[in-house]
């Protein structure tokens, strides 16, 4: 087998150190959440490095470590506490109780995707003796030193221990093993720090083969809990997957290559998987049983061959599932000898079809009665109803029948044995994306209406009822456009709007028309991806971002249409921003002020090719309207405040805010401010405070942005590893000093 060793960047056939033997060990979880869909793909892929060395005939030694104790060096510096202690604490419970609980998890959620068990799973708190013994090997050799009752690894930078790894491997596999899989986020520190000091213990190479897996991309970013875009195993199966559709969808992607994850990737995955277990239940019932499980080995193939050779090249999971439908396809083989293949390949690729086809499940897939029993009574009555119609040949009140059910979220599906009932898939019926680029961009398209008032809806049934019963209460003779998305909410709001969407446009209070354009997110794709989705549906001259917590309480329309008279006013809104320094921000009366809270914020449609889209980094709402106003600044237009605006509105308190925690709020606003500060940090000239129509700052990529590099004499060079700084401009009337210091080079 060849495999891409992240060590020596290079694809290499994994020769083992013992003959018919391979230790291999993976860095497992920590064990203070549930582990989420990014880190089950990277435990899959060494899944199917086992399995494929077992379907060789090796015999594998594996070991997955529990972490069941936070990485205390960067936990105690980041957060002030070990993650385990903060989750107990947070949880009422103790940590012992919090690590095995979500141990236990683990081992369920892996389970469901058919992973191998490890035959030794060890625990880092029961292998501290061992971490002890290679710390006091590392100080007697000098590679260690203590100060302070604390031992450093003797390194000039990045410090970082992970020392339980190397004590549980060297402990279970010995001083020089075979294979060590991970992630890529494994890479630095984790794993060069595993080198550095189990090298520097042993004196000999630790690992032959480094293997990791690269990121599970979600909305195009990297999954994590912080970002609100990480998923487990228990959601997939709470929206109806199953979980071994994962697997399939891992399939898709080169372990090492980057795979973004949507529920609509997701979705394609399980049609295929459940076409996979279709074809091979149906070449099954074709089949003789007993040659099917005929303990008999299967001959040399050439089939068997194309698909190991993908396999075995780089674990290249999407060829080798290329051959498989080949195969499966070709009608050169016996239905039999097409099933017993794919089988025998199932032991690498581990979807668990042997047990598939033994199961009831095939044949309850094709069963009415099976389905009748999993919805509503009424509705298994309708269903019969409907059939003793078909069966009376009136066939036009079975179709109002079908359409009544319809309405009320249920498919029917005629087959020879009967009628199928399966829920409606809401993309049946409505609007549903999955990323803001599903929506058909509107920006070059006349305006319909004066106004678009957009809308984001996520987990707010009461405030989004009473914000869009306000606008209709108070939209008065104005041609008003409402459109709204729900983005992933898992409360009563979908259903709520759900049913708006099924009533089309909504009524004023005067009677007249307003029009309603629902979407709706089959996931939360973030707050900046949620704005943009609206925007590009937007077909009104003016769009108003306006926050669920808004009630409107009289005419907004008027001042804002007048507001925007002036051509050189972008952007506007009842509540201001002001700063000296782009770090701290004060409210503002204006009129002119350096950026309109998101509460409500109102522009020209026709400026958006202009000033562009969010970043969709922006997952949170905080800092974002800040950002999005200095794209208007920067393009040369003012920001201003609209006080009487104030006056025809409440603002109610912002429920999500209100729903974080303290930490929760702290780390999704710093995030936040870091994506604004990489934009906008230079961005001085901007600020009311001391803007000069002259000095716009566009970028760095702008003309106006004068470079940055500085070339030294070598009178001006300090001494090597000596701080010094000097001058960087970044527009003519503004520059700071940045200081650096050199390195000596050969």
């Amino acid at each position: 087998m060849k495999i891409y060793n992240t060590l020596t960047k290079r694809i290499e056939e994994i020769v083992p150190i013992e003959d018919g033997k391979i230790k291999m060990y993976s860095c497992g979880p920590t064990v203070y959440r549930f582990i989420h869909i990014g880190n089950l793909r990277t435990f899959t892929m060494a899944d199917w490095i086992r399995r494929t060395f077992e379907y060789r005939g090796f015999q594998v030694l594996h070991v997955k470590n529990i972490t069941d104790v936070g990485h205390m060096r960067q936990e105690m510096l980041d957060r002030g506490e070990d993650k385990l202690v903060s989750q107990a604490r947070k949880e009422g419970k103790t940590s012992l109780q919090i690590a095995q609980f979500y141990t236990e998890a683990f081992h369920a959620d892996e389970a469901k995707l058919d992973i191998l068990p490890a035959q030794i799973f060890p625990r880092a708190t029961e292998h501290v003796p061992e971490m002890i013994a290679i710390i006091q090997g590392l100080l007697a050799k000098g590679i260690a030193y203590e100060v302070g009752g604390y031992v450093y690894y003797d390194i000039k930078r990045f410090p970082g221990w992970h020392i339980e790894c190397s004590a549980m491997s060297i402990k279970y596999l010995g001083e020089h093993f075979d294979v060590h899989t991970g992630g890529v986020d494994n890479i630095f520190p984790h794993h060069e720090d595993e080198i550095a000091q189990s090298e520097g213990f042993t004196g000999q190479q630790f690992v032959n083969y480094w293997v990791h897996a690269q990121h599970l991309l979600a909305d195009g970013q990297k999954m994590a809990k912080s970002t609100g875009n990480a998923y487990t195993c228990e959601e997939i199966e709470a929206r109806g997957f199953d979980p071994m559709a994962l697997r399939y969808f891992y399939t898709t992607a080169l372990y090492r290559s980057r795979l973004n994850f949507t529920f609509r990737a997701l979705q394609a995955a399980q049609t295929a998987l459940e076409r996979l277990r279709g074809l091979a239940y149906r070449l099954f019932t074709q089949s003789d049983r007993e040659r099917v499980f005929s303990a008999e080995p299967l001959a040399e193939h050439c089939w068997r061959d194309a698909f190991l050779a993908e396999v075995e090249n780089d674990l290249n999971m999407p060829r080798a599932m290329s051959v498989v439908w080949e195969m499966l396809r070709s009608k050169e083989l016996e239905p039999v000898d097409r099933v017993r293949l794919l089988l025998d390949w199932d032991r690498i690729l581990g979807f668990d079809l042997k047990g598939y086809l033994l199961s009831e499940r095939p044949q309850k897939k094709a069963d009415p009665e099976s389905y009748l029993t999993s919805v509503p009574s009424s509705v298994a009555m309708e269903v019969r109803e409907r059939g003793k119609l078909r069966a009376h040949r009136d066939y036009a009140q079975a179709d109002q029948v079908r359409q009544e059910l319809g309405s009320a979220g249920y498919a029917l599906r005629d087959t020879t044995r009967g009628t199928l009932v399966l829920p409606r898939r809401p993309e049946d019926e409505f609007t549903v994306i999955s990323s803001s680029a599903d929506v058909a961009d509107a920006t070059q398209l006349p305006d319909l209406y004066e106004f678009s008032v957009n809308l984001l809806a996520h987990n707010s049934c009461e405030d989004l009822k009473r914000c869009i019963e306000s606008i209709c209460q108070h939209a008065y003779d104005r041609h008003v456009e409402l459109v709204i998305i729900d983005n992933g909410s898992t409360d009563d709001t979908l259903e709520y709007l759900q049913q708006l969407a099924r009533g089309g446009d909504l009524v004023g209070a005067y009677g007249q028309r307003i029009a309603l354009h629902v979407l709706f997110a089959d996931h939360n794709m973030g707050f900046a991806a949620g704005r943009n989705a609206t925007m590009r549906a937007s077909r009104g001259r003016f769009i108003i971002l306006m926050d669920t917590s808004i009630e409107v309480t009289g005419d907004i329309w008027e001042p804002l249409e007048k507001t925007f008279a002036d051509p050189s006013i972008g952007v506007a809104g009842p509540y201001g921003l002001v700063t000296d320094d782009l770090r701290e921000f004060r409210e503002a009366t204006g009129p002119d002020v350096d950026a309109i809270e998101g509460y409500l914020m109102a522009f020209r449609r026709e400026l958006l090719p202009e000033v562009g889209w969010i970043d969709e980094k922006f997952r949170f709402y905080r800092l974002m309207d800040i950002y999005f106003s200095f794209f208007f600044k920067t393009a040369g237009y003012r920001a201003v405040t609209t006080q009487i605006v104030t006056e025809r509105i409440e603002k109610h308190p912002h429920r999500e805010w209100y729903s974080l925690s303290e930490e929760e709020r702290a780390t999704k606003s710093k995030k936040n401010y870091d994506i604004f500060r990489a934009r906008w940090h230079h961005g001085e000239s901007l600020l009311v405070v001391n803007f000069n129509p002259e000095h716009w700052w566009r970028g760095h990529d702008h003309a106006h942005h004068v470079a940055g590099e500085y070339a030294h004499t070598a009178e001006e060079l300090p001494s090597p590893g000596v701080m010094h700084a000097h001058e960087h401009r970044h527009w003519p009337d503004h520059s700071h000093s940045h200081a650096h210091y050199h390195e000596a080079s050969r």
